[in-house]
């Protein structure tokens, strides 16, 4: 979660608190005026994106098994997520032997809550990672381009 918790307001300026280093800085208002201010109290439950590098040469078949593997996470961690809310193809890479995704997830939790949201981003990131790798999809790192099946003569 990136971004500035509101600390203090006044009449003519508001203290901000960032939320990844925990620096505090003090603006005037007017400085303020065309910003876009949440009031994370009040905000929807917090939706998470994680982005997902796997081999280019996965199966689609692997890709349905990864997937209900994730959902059964989720479901199994109702505690923590409403639910998966999606789960699509963002960007192909077949010089560099990748095809990268994008899950999305929703969070009981409201923005406020950062620590309990990084916390079950963390679990959920680490699970995706530890079954890529029981899968065989994960991404191999390569100092050398892949060539795709496709593109081999």
């Amino acid at each position: 979660v990136e971004g500035w918790i509101v600390e203090k307001m006044d009449l003519f300026t508001t203290t901000l608190r960032m939320i990844s280093s925990r620096k505090v800085a003090t603006f005037s208002n007017a400085s303020l005026a065309r910003s876009c201010i949440v009031n994370l109290k009040r905000s929807e439950n917090a939706q998470i994106n994680i982005l997902l590098k796997f081999d280019s040469e996965i199966s689609l078949s692997k890709v349905k098994v990864f997937t209900k593997a994730v959902n059964r996470f989720v479901e199994k961690h109702s505690k923590e997520w409403l639910a998966v809310t999606s789960f699509r193809k963002i960007r192909v890479e077949a010089d560099l032997g990748f095809v990268e995704y994008q899950l999305g997830l929703l969070h009981r939790k409201a923005w406020q809550d950062t620590l309990a949201i990084a916390e079950s981003r963390a679990s959920v990131s680490g699970f995706c990672g530890a079954l890529q790798k029981k899968l065989g999809i994960a991404l191999a790192t390569t100092s050398v381009p892949k060539v795709c099946a496709c593109c081999r003569q």
